[in-house]
């Protein structure tokens, strides 16, 4: 069995030797200068196997008083992801955090907002939650599987920050882009327990992102004199929705430049396709793809009211998968929020056209040599 303090960070590293990204990231906690926060997260069935397979992408918590990982987590900072009664079996990056304290209007937003990225569709999970006065959601990334790790943990917590003990050291471009409000120290929770009272979330990172370009128009309440979306944090009004709207193929330079500037698709155009994926495109060839492309277009987002809406697009294994989620048409809300095509209504020619020739210039552009291979190879 493991000691907390020092083992499970020593056997984590060792367990992601390898890994092009956990490797390089975890390298800190050798030599003590980690400036992440490590946490470890108990998680139930079957919402860790849904974390494991991307369809949960947002981890909540509730609770009656404000105990970690309420005010805790923060971007960046990893969570090893144990299974109840069993071993550590992954980890993840925090992307994101939202801190309620819950009134109606809060429990509403949690519900109507993230209950599917939650995977909290079953009407028992809020009815096993109702009496929390606190709640936390985190957006991850990078969730990956690991070699399992088997820790001595005899207490009830369902959450354990491993380290810092305090929380307090967050790395130097989470701290220094941060506005005097949104700064977590100790001083500052009777300031921010206020703005918790009004039941928006309070996002740590948001600065830091606005700052950079990241900007989150994503169900965000925020509009404009015109009645289109703005930047949910900092307000930013950069979009012009209506040309969007248009879904003109000759202006996907635009197109491609707003997604890439949103927060929630900008990994989609950065990460790398995994080996599974990027053998399968250039094993297709261009037509073959165009073909898999189209057909997975209609069915996952080509009926009026698709079964699973919101997460019937897996996250890895397909290059046609990364373009969806990079393209804003992995479900039917992404596809009214970003292209105008209303819902409750079935994809016509036209519009499934449209929508592959996006998803194959995504291709193309992420996968040059695509362009080399004979078409229709098999």
């Amino acid at each position: 069995m493991l000691n907390w303090s020092s083992e499970v960070p020593n056997n984590l590293v060792r367990v992601v030797k390898g890994d092009p990204f956990w490797e390089q990231y975890l390298r800190p906690l050798s030599d003590g200068n980690a400036t992440f926060a490590l946490h470890l997260a108990v998680m139930l069935e079957p919402f860790l196997t849904f974390m494991l397979d991307g369809r949960k992408t947002i981890e909540s918590r509730f609770s009656a008083r404000r105990t970690a990982p309420f005010d805790r987590v923060h971007s960046g900072d990893v969570i090893l992801l144990k299974k109840a009664g069993g071993p550590i079996v992954g980890l993840c990056l925090a992307r994101e955090s939202w801190f309620y304290k819950l009134n109606p209007e809060s429990w509403k937003t949690i519900r109507e907002e993230f209950a599917t990225f939650i995977c909290a569709q079953d009407p028992d999970f809020w009815k096993d939650r109702e009496h929390a006065s606190f709640a936390t959601l985190i957006r991850v990334a990078n969730v990956t599987p690991i070699e399992q790790i088997r820790v001595e943990k005899r207490d009830r917590r369902g959450w354990v920050v491993l380290s810092p003990p305090d929380g307090s050291s967050l790395p130097l471009w989470q701290t220094a882009n941060r506005s005097p409000e949104a700064r977590n120290t100790e001083a500052d929770i009777p300031e921010a327990t206020s703005e918790l009272s009004t039941g928006r979330p309070h996002l740590f990172p948001d600065s830091y992102d606005c700052v950079a370009g990241l900007h989150t128009y994503h169900l965000s309440k925020r509009i404009n004199a015109h009645g289109n979306p703005i930047c949910k944090h900092c307000g930013a009004d950069l979009i012009d929705w209506n040309r969007l709207h248009r879904r003109d193929l000759e202006d996907t330079e635009y197109m491609f430049a707003q997604l890439m500037s949103d927060r929630l698709r900008s990994e989609w155009w950065t990460k790398e396709f995994d080996i599974v994926a990027k053998k399968h495109a250039l094993r297709k060839g261009v037509q073959a793809l165009e073909e898999a492309a189209r057909a997975r277009l209609t069915k996952s987002v080509g009926a009026a009211y698709p079964a699973f809406d919101g997460r019937q697009t897996p996250r890895s294994g397909n290059t046609i998968y990364y373009a969806q989620h990079a393209l804003a048409c992995c479900c039917r809300k992404c596809l009214w929020y970003w292209h105008g095509i209303p819902l409750g209504t079935t994809l016509g020619p036209d519009s499934l056209t449209y929508l592959t020739q996006l998803v194959m210039k995504y291709i193309q552009l992420r996968l040059p040599e695509m362009k080399m291979m004979a078409s229709g190879a098999k």
